[in-house]
Parts: C-alpha cells; structure tokens; sequence
C-alpha cells in the first residue's frame, strides 16, 4: 500500500495508513463471526434496550463490573526485548435512574511497568539517524537533558480516562443517550467502511481489541422504532481524530505536521461553531431475511491534508520557487453508504459499501495551482478525488470451526498516474476460530493479506480458561513484508511507506492473563 503523501506528515507518510484503516480498521481477532440473528448494525440499534432490560434484573441499584487484565509482550526481532508490561483496568458503573432512565461510566486506567525494567532506546529503536547530542549546552539544557530519553521519545507510561459517560433513556419505540460514546456501524468486522464514526487511537498499530482502539466522543444519538423500520440519528459537537502512536515510539508511522490547523469543536460554543459538527443518520429495516440500512455521515476527515503552498517570484514562463510552507488542515467528507445482511442457511452473507466524497489525496509531481494574483503562493502535492470503498464476508462454520472469509477494497474515482496512493488497493482477511476443549480452551487465528504491496499480518492466539472469571492466553502478531517501495537504485523512495510492512522488524508474542468481575 502506498503512502497518500500529501505533506501532512513529517515522517513515516500516512498513506498506507490511511489505506490500512479504510480497508481494514483493525482485525477482528476478538469477534465472533456474525451470525444472522446478532449482526453489528443489529448490536448498534439495541444497546441501549439491553441496557435497560439488565438494569431491570439487578437488585441493587447500582452495579459495578469490570476486569484488570496484564499484557506483557516480547520482541522477538532484534534488539530482542520486553516491550510492554501493561497492567490495565476498566470499570464499568451502572446507575439507573427509574425504570426509563439510567446512567453509565466506564473508567479505563492503565500502567506499563516495562519502561521500569528496560531501557527506552530498547523499547523503541531509532528508525533513522542516531541522535546526535551538540555541544557547548548551556546550563539550563544540561540539566533539562534526560539522559536515559535523550531522544526524547514520548512514554505512555501511566494514564486514567473517563472512557465513556452517557445517560440512556428508553421509552415504547424511542432511544435516547447523551454523552461520551462509541458508536459502531456496519457488518464487516473489523472493516472501516461504513464504521467511521470515531476515530481511532493509533498507539499500538491495529493491534489492540476493537473497542479499545477506538476515541469515544461526546454527541447526542437517537432511534425510533417503527415496526420493522429504525431510524438513528446522530450529532456530533466533539471534534476528534485520529491520534498517532507516540513520537518516536515503538509503532510510529506518521506524525502530522506542526501548524496544523484544527476546526474549533462545537463543544467550545456551539452557537458560534455549531456548523463544525458532525452529523450522522441511518435508515434500517428488515425484509424477507434481509437486513438492510442506508446510511450518510457529513464529517471531517481523520487525517488532514497539507495544502502545500509555494512563494514565487519572477511570475511568467520561468517563474522562479522560493520556499515551500506547509499548511495543514482538515477537510471535509461526505459519506453515503449501504450495509445488507442475509442468513443463507449454513452461510451468512455480510456486505456494505460506501462512497466517499471530497477526499484529499497526495501526488508525487507537484500540481500547481496559480492564484489570480502573481507573486503570491501556489499550492502542490495534492488533489482531491472521489473514491468507493466496499467489503463482503461469508461467515459459517465448517466441522466445528468458525470460519469467516473478507475481501475489502477500495476504488479511486477519475485516476491519475501520479497520485500515489493505487488506483485499487485489495485486502484479503480469514478468521477462524475452534473450541478445543468445550467451556475451557478456544485456538483462533486471524490472516490479512495486503495484496497490492505483497504484505501480511498473522495473529494466531490460543485462550485457556482457568476458571469462570480468570483467563489465560497466548499468542503472537507476526507481520511480515517490505518496509517501503524503493526505487531503481534500490533505495526507500521517501514518504511511500508500506501499511504492515513498516513493522515487519516489531513482530512480537505475547501473553495475557484477565480476571472479569
């Protein structure tokens, strides 16, 4: 997968990233393959009913659940090291208020004891030149100086957050719930095609469970039950994006250039800035077997583009370059989609599709773009194009063994040659998961193969249950691949890096041990 270089970032280009979570926002190692009877758009329009159905069974009024979960990996590439020890905890609190109204909180806190034990140049290699510290430091940089960080690479060592916060009200054929919220859509597991409405947290690849991957956000979503039929609406005030892995971290691949431009959230004063929010809304209903929605999201894009703007002087037939600024912001998209769901006896058919308008992509040759005036700057290395985005799975289970195959896509409208993400870029993805041991130990894997850059990410994990809320599992992520394109003289063409590939030298096993509650 090629890098979308429109300048917004400064290292590892982003537009295998981009790319990577369009087509695949994270792999569904965690989830069960869905059934005709449970899909993901079914689980988003009932949520808030099932809440309400378990606060009515608790004795108490308020119910407090959770789990505290250690994760501790190994690096088997060189520099072999430990490299995380993470000691993570989530509370879930349920309050209802009356039999239609509840409250819930989910609290989420975490410790990463590795950066204790090894040193951050082990948990992190450099990717590029070696630090150089200069001389003649003045008194007050010396002792500013961590020497055990002089790269001064970012740690997320220690964090709590109030993960989710949100009132639910429930009433004959209305849902209502306000606040912080994740919001998921769409059938294809582990696919970002119509599934876009958080952004997602980038700090361990794609490589955590999904729901921790992604950034809830405060809005306002309702549904409105009428027989078969289910509208939702959705608004969002909260302005968020995507969030890279730390600078300089062990899986950074992007990092979004400084000056970057940021619409002010609604959140500030929606009155002035109400028309920086989001807006969602989807159309559902059922049909002899099928299940179907129509969806649309007005929003921003995750990603900015950088509008690179050149000063000029000289303006005739051989003007002459000055400097080059860049200017990053983010624009707008407009995302109609289509999600069906089919129950075809031992075989359930998945699909969705979406077209996404306004996107702002990167090319290799500058495309300039004169302003009326001369003497003023011009702009280069982007243009903006239409493109679709679609994804089929068929799930089933075949001699005891869930198995469920994808194939995503993504197809840019009106290609040119010199934008430098592919004009198709294929994704192939095959889960399968088997009980071994009935109640006690389940073997899954999960397989992506990234077709256009030849590239693959492998997640085989084994789960041992030790007893009814204590378990114990084992598993690797193992990616394989090139790290970029390179040219004829065999070396890395700057900005095209590949999707997985980059990682290729971060493949790793690890263990983890999780006690429910």
């Amino acid at each position: 997968m090629k890098s979308n270089q429109t300048g917004q970032f400064t290292v590892r280009a982003a537009g295998a990233v981009l790319v990577g979570l369009i087509l695949m926002g994270g792999p569904a190692a965690a989830q069960e393959p869905n059934s005709g009877e449970a899909t993901s758009e079914m689980r988003s329009s009932q949520d808030s009913f099932d809440l309400f159905r378990s606060m009515r069974r608790m004795a108490s009024p308020v119910t407090v659940s959770g789990f505290v979960r250690n994760e501790t990996a190994y690096r088997i590439h060189e520099p072999n090291a430990f490299t995380k020890i993470l000691n993570l905890m989530v509370l879930d609190v349920m309050y209802p208020l009356n039999p239609q109204v509840g409250l819930l909180a989910r609290i989420r806190g975490h410790y990463d004891s590795v950066y204790d034990l090894v040193d951050i140049d082990t948990i992190s290699p450099r990717k590029g030149p070696l630090s150089i510290i200069p001389e003649n430091l003045s008194v007050e940089e010396v002792e500013a100086l961590r020497m055990e960080n002089v790269r001064d690479v970012e740690v997320n060592q220690m964090g709590l957050e109030l993960r989710e916060f949100y009132l639910d009200y429930h009433r004959g054929f209305v849902d209502l719930r306000v606040g912080k919220q994740i919001v998921r859509w769409g059938v294809v597991e582990g696919a970002r095609v119509t599934d876009e409405i958080n952004p997602l947290d980038l700090g361990e690849f794609i490589l955590r469970e999904v729901e921790e991957r992604y950034i809830p956000l405060w809005m306002v979503k309702g549904n409105l039950y009428v027989g078969n039929w289910t509208l939702e609406g959705i608004w969002i005030p909260d302005l968020q994006f995507h969030r890279p892995a730390p600078r300089d971290s062990e899986w950074e691949q992007f990092r979004f250039l400084p000056n970057l431009i940021k619409p002010v959230s609604p959140l500030n004063n929606i009155l002035e800035h109400y028309e920086n929010s989001e807006l969602a809304v989807k159309l559902s209903w059922w049909i002899k077997g099928w299940d179907i929605s129509l969806s649309y999201f007005y929003t921003w894009d995750d990603f900015p583009a950088a509008f690179r703007a050149v000063d000029i002087f000289g303006f005739g037939a051989t003007p002459q370059f000055d400097t080059v600024a860049f200017q990053p912001r983010y624009t707008r998209l407009k995302i109609p989609g289509i999600v069906v769901s089919k129950s075809l006896g031992k075989v359930v058919l998945n699909a969705e599709a979406a077209y996404v308008g306004g996107k702002v992509l990167g090319a290799r040759v500058g495309s300039l773009i004169f302003q009326e005036q001369p003497d003023e700057a011009i702009r280069l290395g982007e243009i903006q194009r239409d493109f679709v985005k679609y994804a089929v799975s068929l799930d089933t289970v075949l001699w005891g063994t869930e198995v469920s195959g994808q194939i995503l896509q993504q197809f840019i409208l009106d290609y040119e040659p010199r934008i430098i993400q592919d004009e198709m870029e294929t994704v192939l993805a095959l889960f399968i998961r088997r009980e071994l041991i009935p109640n006690i130990m389940t073997g899954q894997a999960l397989v992506l193969y990234f077709h256009n850059d030849m590239e693959w990410l492998v997640r085989p994990r084994l789960d041992y249950r030790l007893t009814d809320q204590m378990k114990l599992s084992f598993g690797a992520d193992l990616l394989f691949g090139t790290i970029s394109d390179v040219g004829p003289d065999g070396i890395a063409l700057p900005g095209e890096f590949h999707f997985a590939g980059f990682f290729r030298n971060n493949t790793r096993v690890y263990t983890e041990l999780q006690y429910s509650f």
